[in-house]
């Protein structure tokens, strides 16, 4: 088993060859979204209501009505989910390491093979098909467009919310380890329902 540390993340903004810090991102992040307040307007369309229920998640989030806004937001929501799916690998290979040395042999192969599953969606997380995609660069897409990658983005925030749900507990030695494991099992599947589901829609536009 590998477990790899310290991970670069690819910038869609900058293409493959460059790394953004976290630092700039957050910054410019921070300046270009619509700050949460209590005297903040309230949405007065889909787009807006959409944008305004993912600012709940990912304070900042600016939306995709343009190429910068449409740059920012794949990074960002890729690089949180890419943060917390590193957690979850080191979490689920801790509890294969745990198992193997109490003797859970059948439960250490599944927590091997969840291992692999987390490892192979990281990858694809690194990956990004879709770099080059007028998506990116057009000034103007679609509305139906962008409602949808608005959805897919709460829905990837969220499933990305049950995955640090899961880390929060302390593993003991009467924990349920097969209730847990197919809970990381049906995670790797929702997070892995949801990449795809970005990729194509991002994709399809052209």
């Amino acid at each position: 088993m590998k477990v790899t540390l310290d991970r670069g993340f690819p910038s869609v903004t900058h293409g493959y060859s460059r790394w953004t810090p976290i630092g700039v991102l957050v910054d410019h992040f921070t300046k270009r979204g619509r700050p949460l307040n209590d005297n903040a307007d309230l949405p007065d369309s889909n787009l807006e209501s959409k944008v305004w229920e993912i600012q709940k998640i990912l304070p900042g989030y600016p939306g995709v009505a343009t190429p910068d806004d449409r740059r920012t937001c794949d990074e960002a929501v890729r690089r949180h989910t890419f943060t917390v799916a590193d957690r979850f690998l080191h979490h689920v290979a801790s509890l294969e390491a745990y198992l193997a040395q109490h003797g859970e042999g059948d439960t250490r192969t599944q927590a091997a093979e969840a291992v692999g599953q987390i490892e192979m969606l990281i990858d694809k997380m690194q990956s990004t098909p879709y770099t080059f995609s007028p998506f990116f660069t057009f000034d103007r897409v679609p509305e139906d467009l962008q409602l949808r990658v608005l959805e897919n983005d709460e829905n990837t925030l969220r499933v990305v919310g049950r995955v640090e749900a899961l880390l929060a507990p302390t593993l003991e030695a009467d924990t349920d380890f097969d209730a847990v494991l197919t809970s990381v099992f049906q995670l790797v599947a929702d997070l892995d329902t949801q990449l795809e589901t970005r990729i194509n829609t991002i994709m399809e536009f052209h």
